[in-house]
């Protein structure tokens, strides 16, 4: 079952999170948090009240989606910017000039050379994907 908690902000959290801690079994839950420094703070509260901790009962949402996708296939890596942009200017050499046509994509634009174009296809890739 998922439970949406919102803290008001940083100074009422402390508050927030003993309250709601008191009732929430942290061997059972998974507590998804948006920064560091609140991972940080709700691991301390729940290590006091217990001798050990789940490594995966606090999670920060980029972690959420690693541990998602190495579950659905073990075999996926995840690449640095800058790798990812390396592979598609690489790909865009290798391409002929009618596959990119077949691509509807200008020949005047393209220059597998240019780093623009595959930082393009890079950022138009990432709109697509969970952060």
């Amino acid at each position: 079952m998922l439970k949406i908690l919102s803290s008001q902000g940083p100074r009422q959290s402390a508050d927030f999170l003993n309250e709601n801690l008191s009732d929430i079994q942290s061997q059972k839950t998974t507590w998804l948090i948006s920064d560091l420094k609140s991972k940080l703070e709700i691991q301390k509260l729940l290590l006091s009240k217990s001798e050990f901790l789940n490594a995966e009962s606090v999670l920060r949402a980029s972690e959420l989606w690693r541990l998602l996708l190495f579950r659905v296939n073990p075999e996926w890596q995840i690449v640095s910017r800058e790798f990812a942009i390396s592979l598609i200017s690489q790909y865009l050499k290798d391409l002929r000039t009618d596959e990119l046509q077949s691509l509807s994509l200008e020949t005047k634009f393209f220059q597998a050379e240019n780093q623009g174009f595959a930082n393009t296809i890079y950022n138009y890739i990432t709109q697509l994907m969970p952060a």
